[in-house]
C-alpha cells in the first residue's frame, strides 16, 4: 500500500493521501503534531509527502525538512507549495517568503553556498501559477503562459498565486 502523507492538510486533504496531519485537533485528522518538532512517523515509513501553504508558516524550515526526508523511503517524493505575491508578502503567519529559487537552494545536487545544509532532496520539477488581481485579472491566462517560459521574472511580479516544487529523497 502506497503512503502518503499530507502534512498541514486542514479541512481539505489532498486527494492523493492516504494519511493526514495537522498541528490542529481536526475530527478528520489522523496525526496531531508540530511539524517543527521531531515527527511520529517512522524512518522511511512514507512513500509521499504533501505540504501544501504550510513551509512558509515556518521559522526554520530545515528540520522540518530533516523530518521529511527521514520520514521518506529513497525515492519518495516530497511536493512544497508556496503562495507568491501579495499573498506571500502581506500574511502576518507567514514567517519568510519563498521564491523559484529558493528550492533550489535546498537541492542536495544544486546547493548553491557550501555551507547549506544537506536534507538528501533532489529538486526534480517547479512550477508556477500566477494570477493577477483586477483590474489586471484579465491577463491571468497569458501570465499562466508567461509562467511557464519565465517562472522567476513571473512569480515576483505577479500579484498572487503559487509555486509548487517537487523533490525525490535520495540516499545521503
Amino acid at each position: 500500500m502506497t503512503r502518503v502523507l499530507d502534512v498541514g492538510c486542514g479541512n481539505e486533504p489532498d486527494e492523493r493521501a492516504s494519511e493526514t496531519a495537522d498541528i490542529h485537533d481536526l475530527d478528520a485528522v489522523d496525526h496531531q503534531f508540530d511539524i517543527s518538532a521531531p515527527w511520529p512517523i517512522d524512518d522511511q515509513a512514507l512513500d509521499g509527502l504533501v505540504m501544501s501553504h504550510v513551509i512558509e508558516h515556518v521559522r526554520d524550515p530545515m528540520p522540518v525538512l530533516r523530518e521529511a526526508t527521514r520520514c521518506l523511503r529513497p525515492g519518495g517524493w516530497l511536493e512544497l507549495t508556496t503562495p507568491i505575491g501579495i499573498d506571500a508578502r502581506t500574511d502576518p503567519d507567514h514567517e519568510r517568503r519563498w521564491t523559484f529559487d529558493t528550492f533550489e537552494i535546498i537541492s542536495c545536487d544544486r546547493r548553491i553556498r557550501h555551507w547549506d545544509e544537506d536534507v538528501s532532496l533532489r529538486l526534480l520539477e517547479r512550477s508556477v501559477k500566477p494570477y493577477f488581481r483586477p483590474p489586471l485579472s484579465r491577463l491571468n491566462p497569458l501570465a499562466r503562459l508567461a509562467g511557464s517560459q519565465w517562472p522567476v521574472e513571473v512569480s515576483e511580479r505577479a500579484t498572487g498565486g503559487e509555486i509548487t516544487a517537487r523533490f525525490e529523497r535520495v540516499e545521503p
